[in-house]
């Protein structure tokens, strides 16, 4: 089936290592556009970020931000789907993370919030080009969230999915980075997302292709037709895709990714 809609993920897939869109992943869009496959960036960012990034980018007309929570064209304005935590969800996660210590942030449809400030919300901020509001652990909560985030050293974080508190949790717990763990509604995800846009484009799964390197990206990878992991990715993803890229400069990986799928 020919393809139409390419889902691509943005840190460490689009884009390179210094946040950046490389000159040979931008022709790779237009490679794809030109083959008739729409691009629709999917990512975890907050959507302030990526309608900042899709400013640059005139061929995306669709947004799938917060891991999955929500789903809008560029403006913001077309909102296709969304899913919040459950209020008591917010809760349970945020009183224990501040009571384990780690730094906890929370994703509204407005604001980043987190408590405390610190090394995490520096390290937050490099990563993503947006520094959160310092809020006390109580303010957290005021408003809908879409997502939890605890920051903490690599080995504390590798710990979380080990934690017995959180075995019941409401929630789908996935590790994004080294330093990074987050909490997002039960049945949200980026393949959940990228199955109601295509839906409501009235585009099959197999005609529908995903570009990734994350855990985050798993559920994506596995739902569309055609798969493509980065090589630099998290093993999970290399598992779930169809096609791992050939080795290489990461910061082209995703231009690779491209020319393995429609040929030189």
């Amino acid at each position: 089936m020919k393809l139409a809609l390419a889902f691509i993920d943005l840190d460490d897939t689009l884009l390179g290592n210094d946040k950046r869109i490389s000159a040979e992943n931008r022709q790779a869009l237009r490679r794809l556009q030109e083959a008739g496959v729409h691009p629709v960036l999917a990512s975890g960012r907050h959507i302030k970020s990526m309608r900042q990034i899709a400013t640059e980018l005139p061929e995306i007309e669709w947004l799938i931000s917060m891991q999955g929570g929500l789903v809008t064209d560029t403006t913001g304005e077309n909102v296709l789907f969304e899913a919040l935590l459950p209020k008591n969800t917010v809760r349970q996660v945020v009183d224990l993370g501040v009571d384990r210590g780690y730094t906890v942030m929370i994703y509204s449809r407005e604001h980043i919030f987190a408590n405390p400030a610190g090394a995490y919300v520096e390290l937050y901020t490099r990563l993503s080009g947006h520094r959160p509001t310092v809020l006390n652990p109580y303010e957290l909560v005021r408003e809908d969230v879409f997502k939890v985030l605890w920051l903490e050293q690599e080995d504390r974080i590798a710990a979380v999915a080990d934690m017995v508190e959180l075995a019941q949790l409401d929630a789908y717990l996935v590790r994004t980075q080294d330093e990074i763990f987050e909490f997002m509604p039960k049945h949200a995800n980026k393949g959940a997302a990228a199955a109601a846009l295509a839906q409501h484009l009235g585009v099959a799964p197999e005609a529908c292709v995903a570009f990734g390197d994350g855990n985050n990206d798993v559920p994506m990878l596995e739902w569309a037709g055609e798969s493509v992991a980065m090589d630099h990715g998290w093993q999970d993803a290399k598992t779930a895709a169809r096609h791992v890229t050939p080795a290489g400069d990461p910061n082209s990986a995703f231009a690779r990714g491209v020319e393995l799928l429609l040929g030189s």
